[in-house]
C-alpha cells in the first residue's frame, strides 16, 4: 500500500467526520459501516457539551446517520476545593473502562525521561460555560478508546491532573456503582458543538472527484495535460499556492437546492477554460483545470450523481438534468466574473509583500 492512497483516505475521513459536512452526515448519513469498531461513524468534534440535569456539563458524541447524541464516560473534579468529583457516562461499564485506562497509565514503568504516559489536553474556548462555576475540568474516554483532558486553561488542566492522580491512587474511584443515578437529556436541550478542520482538506477531496471525472471522460490522455497535473499535484499534497487557487468554494453546504439530497459533479467549459463543478451536500466547488485541448472534449457532458446516504451512484447525460447543470454553471460564471480581477490583484499584492520582506532582511 503506497503512502498516497492512505493520505487521500485520511483527508476523506477528515472531510466526512470533522468538517462542516459532518453535520449533514449526522442527519443524512452514510453511517459508520464497521460494527466491530465502537468509534465507527463518530463525528470528530472538538467538543459536544450539554447541561446535565444532575449538575455540570456532560460530554457527548454524535454519529453519522443518527441525530441522537450519546454520552461519553468522564470524571470531573472541582479543582477549586478538590472535595467533589463526578463519574458520568452512558453506563457504569463505560465508566469502569475509563478508570481502568487511567490505572493502566499510572501502573506503567517510567521511561528514560521519567514519563509514564501522555494525555491530550484540550483548552478550547467554551461559550457560556467558560465563566460557569458549575463547569469542572474532566478526563474523557471517547468511543475510539482515546483519553483526553478538557479544561478552560493550562493551569486548570494541571491542577486537575494532579487531583486526578491523587484520587486514583487513593482508591477514590473503586468499582462501586450502588448510588448510580440515571437521567435523560431532553430533546430541546441546547448542545454546544465545535468543529475544527483544514479547508485545504475539503478542496483536495473536491479536486480528487474532479480528477476522477477527467479520467472517466477523457481517459489516460489527460496525463499529458499540464493543467491536469497541477490539480493532481495539489490533490496529492505536493503543492499549495494561495495566490493562485486552483479550487474555490463558491457557496456553503446546504445552499444549492435543485438537486436536493444528491452530490453532483461534472466537467464543463467556460470561456475556453476547462472547469469541474462539484457540489457536496448542496455546496459548490469550482476546480480550474485551465485551457485544455479541444481534441479531448467529449460530444456530450455526463453528470455524476450520488445520493447523500451513499446508496446510489450514477452517471447521467447533462441533458437529463438541465436545471442542475444550468444552476451550477451560472454560479461558476458569476463567481469568475466577480473574482477574476481580484485574483490578479491578490497575486500582485503578494509579490509586493515578498519584495518588501526581502528588502527588510537586507
Amino acid at each position: 500500500m503506497t503512502a498516497r492512497p492512505r493520505f487521500l483516505r485520511s483527508r476523506e475521513r477528515q472531510q466526512g467526520r470533522q468538517s462542516n459536512y459532518s453535520l449533514f452526515c449526522v442527519t443524512h448519513g452514510p453511517p459508520g459501516r464497521d460494527k466491530r469498531k465502537p468509534g465507527s461513524g463518530v463525528i470528530r468534534a472538538r467538543y459536544l457539551l450539554v447541561k446535565n440535569p444532575l449538575g455540570g456539563y456532560g460530554e457527548a458524541a454524535i454519529r453519522a446517520g443518527t441525530d441522537t447524541p450519546e454520552a461519553l464516560p468522564h470524571i470531573e473534579i472541582d479543582v477549586s476545593t478538590n472535595a467533589c468529583a463526578r463519574r458520568r457516562g452512558p453506563s457504569p461499564a463505560w465508566v469502569e473502562r475509563l478508570v481502568a485506562a487511567l490505572r493502566n497509565i499510572l501502573n506503567r514503568k517510567p521511561d528514560a525521561r521519567g514519563f509514564i504516559g501522555e494525555l491530550e489536553v484540550r483548552t478550547d474556548r467554551l461559550p457560556e460555560m467558560g465563566a460557569d462555576a458549575d463547569f469542572w475540568p474532566r478526563v474523557v474516554l471517547d468511543f475510539s478508546g482515546h483519553l483526553y483532558v478538557r479544561a478552560r486553561n493550562p493551569d486548570e488542566a494541571l491542577r486537575f491532573v494532579e487531583a486526578l492522580i491523587r484520587s486514583i491512587r487513593a482508591g477514590a474511584f473503586a468499582k462501586d456503582y450502588s448510588a448510580w443515578t440515571n437521567t435523560e437529556i431532553i430533546g430541546s436541550s441546547p448542545h454546544w458543538l465545535a468543529l475544527k478542520y483544514d479547508r485545504f482538506v475539503v478542496q483536495r477531496v473536491a479536486g480528487k472527484i474532479a480528477c476522477g471525472l477527467m479520467f472517466l471522460q477523457f481517459g489516460a490522455a489527460v496525463r499529458t495535460e499540464s493543467s491536469f497535473r497541477r490539480v493532481r499535484d495539489f490533490v496529492l499534497g505536493d503543492s499549495i499556492d494561495p495566490a493562485a487557487p486552483l479550487i474555490a468554494q463558491l457557496s456553503e453546504a446546504g445552499t444549492q437546492t435543485p438537486w436536493k439530497e444528491n452530490h453532483v459533479a461534472f466537467i464543463c467549459r467556460q470561456d475556453d477554460r476547462t472547469l469541474a463543478i462539484v457540489s457536496v451536500y448542496g455546496d459548490c466547488h469550482m476546480v480550474q483545470f485551465g485551457a485544455g485541448s479541444s481534441a479531448l472534449w467529449p460530444d456530450e457532458t455526463e453528470v455524476a450523481m450520488c445520493r447523500w446516504d451513499g446508496m446510489h451512484t450514477r452517471m447521467v447525460p447533462a441533458t437529463s438534468v438541465p436545471e442542475v447543470v444550468a444552476k451550477l454553471k451560472s454560479r461558476a460564471a458569476e463567481w469568475r466574473g466577480h473574482n477574476g480581477q481580484a485574483e490578479v490583484g491578490h497575486r500582485t499584492a503578494r509579490e509586493h509583500d515578498q519584495k518588501s520582506s526581502a528588502s527588510e532582511v537586507k
